[in-house]
Parts: structure tokens; C-alpha cells; sequence
């Protein structure tokens, strides 16, 4: 497992010509938005499909499981909100920010492996 900031990545496998990556948030609360507080009180949770930049000229597809968090300020009137990964995920839109830089590292591990495999070599 790779565990860049904020995440972790439990896998990374092909669909086709797609590099899929899948990865877990894996901050313990949110901060809100709106006022600012603090909450580990989790309301629901979701996968955010994030598109990034081809890797090795094949298309990548980024699979995030991330959490809905209640704001713990009664006085806020934002009830609900989306945890978000710094320099991965925005509050809008579906590209990643500077994933890219994160999973690298991993990415190449992976093709290394993949190359030997297809070449019929030794780990």
C-alpha cells in the first residue's frame, strides 16, 4: 500500500488500456467549509471518480472513497459536507489537482512489475 498524504492507495490495476487507481481517504475528521469546524461525525460515504493525466500514454482513472461529514457547529448553516484530500480533490469537478506527483512513485513500481511479467523475467 501506498500512503501519500491524505490517502491511501490500496490498489492499482488495468481495465483495458485504463489504469484504474483506487485509494481511501484516510483523514479521521473534516473541517467544514463553511465555519471552519472540526467534525468526526460521519454522515454517509461515496466514491468521487477523479480523471488525471495519462500515465506512460494510457488514460487514468482515479477511484477515491471519501466521506460526508455533519458540521459540529449548531450555528452553521452548512449541515452536511465533503471531505476533501489536499492537492487531490476540489469541492468542484472531476480532475485531480496534483495527484500525478503523489502516485508516481507507486505507478512506476507497478509498470516495473508489469513490464517484467509481460517479458516473462524475474522479479
Amino acid at each position: 500500500m501506498y500512503k501519500p498524504g491524505g490517502m491511501v492507495v490500496s490498489r492499482i490495476s488495468e481495465e483495458g488500456e485504463q489504469v484504474v487507481v483506487e485509494a481511501v481517504a484516510a483523514a479521521s475528521t473534516g473541517i467544514c467549509p463553511a465555519c471552519g469546524q472540526e467534525s468526526a461525525r460521519v454522515h454517509s460515504r461515496y466514491a468521487r471518480a477523479l480523471a488525471d493525466l495519462p500515465a506512460c500514454g494510457r488514460p487514468v482513472r482515479v477511484c477515491l472513497a471519501v466521506r460526508r461529514f455533519r458540521c459540529a457547529n449548531s450555528a452553521c448553516e452548512r449541515r452536511t459536507f465533503a471531505e476533501q484530500v489536499p492537492g487531490v480533490t476540489r469541492t468542484t469537478g472531476t480532475c485531480c489537482s496534483d495527484w500525478r506527483q503523489r502516485w508516481r512513485p507507486s505507478a512506476w513500481r507497478w509498470a516495473a512489475r508489469r513490464g517484467r511479467a509481460w517479458s516473462g523475467a524475474s522479479a
